[in-house]
């Protein structure tokens, strides 16, 4: 009887201290709902008051210069544009990434559990589907070829004709000018008529450039093309300065009253004819260019669809034959990995396509522009430099682990040591492109203007910024005491049904009050356990 007793209440002890282990674990766990929000990726630094020093504003990506919208001298006005690059090659590059996803999203759906006979006769139809779709591109390319040699031929008809009317108009003003030379010019003894002879016996070479190109029999390629156009525009220039020498000397205190009214006539007709002329061999020239880059890029893009069908008709068919053959295997890891690679590339393209254009933080002249519409511009080059309106700004140092996440244009807050409890709005407006080392760190200068100038506001005086580098809206949060990261993985404890399981996800940004977006693993209202 007393042993009885005894292993009743050795139980009931064991039972008691289980339950208050449980109670304390319990009590010593947080759980935490996974909500959706906003979050801001924020970089804190220090800078110092200065007066209004030049902006030097770059792409973060390097491309052909498409516009420069402004000149030098010219005030621009906040959220103006200054200038943009050509983006039909990221463009290109995105539909490429875009069509790499689709690939990797069809790979990834074969993988989805499913009866052979389902599984074998679904891949078929997605065959039959990819090789009409390959059938559809190939033909696209060709006609795409074909309407680029056809509109590049209709391009170039007209080439001959506008040659044979510069000559024409060439010999036309040539006779003009040998008639005025031998009734005006005769006089060797004046230096104005030595320099009037030399005019006209330059345009007699102009003159004879082109002669020479009507008289070539055949001029098949449009290389010749190109180059006789060249020649043609270059000749007409030289013809239109030649013939406003020839006027200027006419206009001569010695010549004045010796040249007719009728003949000075002559001479400013002929250089309107001339003017005209060139204007219309420059047009052509510019068109035959213009179209020789629209077919280069929709050959390009049409070529880049082709590769694609291809590479999804053979990623399609492969798996067919694997299923028929009983073998099939797909890495389910290597699928999502492809995927993952896809939807990166497309992020970054969105991103430098957004940052092909450069705009105004604030008002300011343009003092410099460094570089001309169709130029090739590098990576952080500086375009434009622009001298503020604004007086006062701050400069700062920024660690080269931090610049990469700022642009300009990221919003500010300001805290200035003068003014404690005051927070003020600012946005960068310039990003230095060439570091500077500082105790062997490299560091690069950024400028922040004000919207408001405090007042009493004094050069050097110490300001205390927070920079919103990155913002996302409606995202996953959780906070950082929830994440594990073992092994080179990332994972959260989650409770299902009073069973807390691990679950491996993808995070992004963290924000500086400890929490973190969560981009894959975790779904809207499940919760986590806190460690």
């Amino acid at each position: 009887m007393k042993k009885t007793i005894i292993y009743i209440l050795i139980g009931l002890i064991i039972v008691i201290t289980f339950i208050t282990l449980i109670n304390r674990n319990s009590k010593d766990q947080k759980l935490y709902e996974v909500k959706a929000g906003n979050i801001i990726k924020e970089v804190l630094e220090t800078g110092a008051v200065s007066k209004g020093e030049p902006l030097y504003l770059s792409f973060l990506t390097g491309g052909t210069i498409k516009t420069i919208d402004v000149s030098e001298g010219e005030l621009v006005k906040k959220g103006q544009i200054l200038a943009s690059l050509d983006k039909s090659d990221l463009l290109i590059q995105k539909n490429q990434a875009q069509e790499r996803l689709s690939i990797a999203l069809t790979e990834l759906e074969l993988l989805k559990p499913g009866t052979k006979e389902q599984d074998i006769q679904t891949t078929q139809n997605k065959v039959n589907n990819a090789l009409e779709s390959l059938r559809l591109a190939e033909q696209s390319l060709e006609q795409t070829e074909l309407s680029a040699e056809l509109s590049l031929n209709q391009t170039y008809s007209s080439v001959f004709s506008l040659i044979n009317e510069s000559y024409i108009l060439a010999k036309s003003i040539y006779n003009d000018l040998e008639q005025i030379r031998d009734d005006y010019f005769s006089d060797f003894y004046f230096s104005e008529t030595q320099q009037a002879r030399t005019s006209i016996g330059q345009i007699f070479n102009d003159y004879e450039k082109i002669k020479d190109l009507v008289t070539i029999s055949s001029i098949s390629s449009n290389k010749e093309k190109d180059q006789s156009l060249l020649i043609t525009e270059q000749s007409f220039s030289n013809i239109e300065k030649e013939i406003e020498n020839i006027i200027n000397i006419s206009e001569s205190d010695y010549y004045k009253y010796r040249f007719s009214t009728a003949d000075k006539n002559v001479l400013w007709n002929d250089k309107t004819q001339a003017n005209t002329m060139l204007f219309q061999i420059t047009s052509l020239i510019n068109n035959i260019n213009s179209v020789k880059e629209q077919n280069k890029a929709n050959i390009t893009l049409a070529k880049s669809q082709k590769v694609t069908a291809q590479a999804n008709y053979d990623t399609i068919l492969d798996s067919l034959k694997r299923l028929q053959t009983g073998g099939i295997s797909l890495e389910l890891e290597a699928a999502q990995a492809k995927v993952e690679s896809a939807r990166q590339d497309i992020n970054l393209l969105e991103q430098q396509i957004e940052r092909a254009v450069l705009i105004a933080s604030s008002e300011a002249r343009v003092s410099v522009i460094n570089f001309r519409q169709g130029e090739r511009v590098s990576p952080y080059s500086p375009v434009l430099v622009l001298i503020p309106e604004q007086d006062f700004q701050i400069k700062a140092d920024i660690y080269e682990g931090d610049i990469v996440k700022i642009q300009i244009g990221n919003p500010v807050k300001v805290e200035f040591i003068a003014f404690p409890k005051q927070e003020f709005k600012g946005q960068i407006v310039s990003v230095n492109p060439i570091g500077k080392l500082k105790d062997n760190i490299v560091y690069y200068e950024i400028i922040v203007s004000l919207e408001e100038i405090p007042d009493n506001l004094m050069v050097e005086m110490t300001a205390d910024l927070i920079i919103q580098a990155e913002q996302k809206e409606n995202v996953l949060i959780i906070p950082q005491q929830g994440v594990i990261k073992e092994a080179g993985k990332t994972f959260v404890k989650v409770l299902e049904k009073n069973t807390v399981t691990e679950k491996e996800i993808k995070t992004g940004i963290t924000d500086f009050l400890g929490n973190i977006e969560v981009i894959e693993g975790l779904k809207l209202g499940e919760i986590i356990v806190l460690d």
